[in-house]
């Protein structure tokens, strides 16, 4: 059966256990996480040399596997079998899998790590694995933004910490969606200051490494309120620190911003025509409150409609490829390329 990852790793955490699990998918934080919890929580220290195998995908064979995984435990309630890098196993081996997966021995706890990709859902196993009621296959994608806010906020109140929405937000611009640097970093924090502390954007921004005068969070609000000399002095520190405000990063946050601004005009349109025939409106703010102050998006949309708002769209698109090398322009030193882009969103 399929299973969400944050759900298998709660019931992990209280000690509940299947016999099958399979791991697969682009986000590894997930797969380590269960990999850490089955290894001490299945088995006492002293019970790991007999009942642990740990083997390697690329290096085994169902015949290796299934000889572990129906292997009596030793002094010991369970066996654990983890299997990583489980997508290096040939689609034959995979195969001699099925008749296990179906009557899985109790005592032993199968895990099968497959990293980086997900499973072929037209193949038999795959089909066999999700009707199953013993196996659990866990699909571990990577969070989508809303989720990876929300998990932010999750994980840091599990260390004490109480989370802004708008810092877990900053978190994951600057981190990008990677798990393990989004927790390695909130550890980090959680060491560095008092329980119950509450972490703000500004925080975020310190303890990341962001300059506390020029903050590339506060340029939106900058953009939307026309102030063109302060855009343009952050513009020209930013560009002589390109590794500490990379190009690709801005260009994410700058799309983040304008995309849901276009969202809200299309709401804001929607609501016209809804409100001529008597239905109810929705709430425009609902997808940025969570992101933004209500004001700055409030003069957002004055300063940018939806025509400005489209543009700025085009040229967020065209400095993400430039930014990656493509097209037939010359390269160019991505300072440069970093005025020229905010240049151009000023005056679009």
């Amino acid at each position: 059966m399929k299973k969400k990852p944050t759900e298998v790793l709660a019931a992990l955490q209280k000690g509940s256990f299947s016999p099958v699990y399979i791991f697969a998918g682009g986000e590894g934080y997930f797969m380590d996480k269960a990999d850490a919890l089955l290894r001490d929580g299945l088995l006492r220290e002293e019970e790991k040399a007999f009942n642990l195998d740990v083997l390697y995908g690329p290096e085994t064979t169902a015949e290796a596997i299934l000889s572990a995984a129906r292997s009596y435990p030793l002094m010991a309630e369970r066996r654990l079998v983890l299997v990583r890098e489980a997508q290096g196993l040939k689609k034959p081996e995979w195969a001699k899998l099925a008749a296990y997966l179906q009557q899985p021995a109790q005592t032993t706890v199968l895990v099968l790590l497959h990293r980086n990709k997900a499973l072929d859902g037209r193949s038999k196993i795959t089909q066999l694995a999700i009707k199953s009621h013993t196996v659990q296959v866990v699909d571990c994608q990577p969070l989508s933004e809303e989720a990876l806010v929300d998990f932010i906020v999750r994980y840091a109140a599990e260390k004490e910490l109480r989370f802004h929405p708008r810092a877990a937000f900053a978190l994951k611009e600057l981190l990008g969606t990677n798990l393990s640097r989004v927790v390695s970093e909130i550890d980090k924090i959680a060491l560095a200051v008092p329980p119950n502390a509450e972490i703000q954007l500004q925080e975020v921004a310190d303890r990341v490494g962001m300059s506390r005068e020029f903050n590339i969070f506060d340029l939106p609000g900058l953009l939307a309120e026309g102030n063109h000399i302060r855009v343009l002095r952050m513009a020209f520190y930013m560009a002589k620190n390109p590794n500490m405000y990379p190009l690709p990063m801005m260009v994410g946050t700058f799309y983040n911003f304008f995309s849901k601004l276009f969202a809200m005009h299309s709401i804001y349109f929607d609501n016209h025509r809804r409100q001529k025939r008597g239905e109810a409106s929705q709430d425009p703010l609902r997808m940025v409150r969570m992101f933004y102050e209500p004001r700055v998006i409030q003069s957002a949309l004055k300063v940018y409609d939806m025509g400005r708002t489209a543009k700025a769209l085009q040229v967020i698109r065209e400095f993400d490829h430039r930014s990656k090398g493509m097209g037939k322009a010359a390269p160019t030193p991505d300072g440069e390329l970093l005025k020229e882009f905010l240049w151009k969103l000023l005056n679009v």
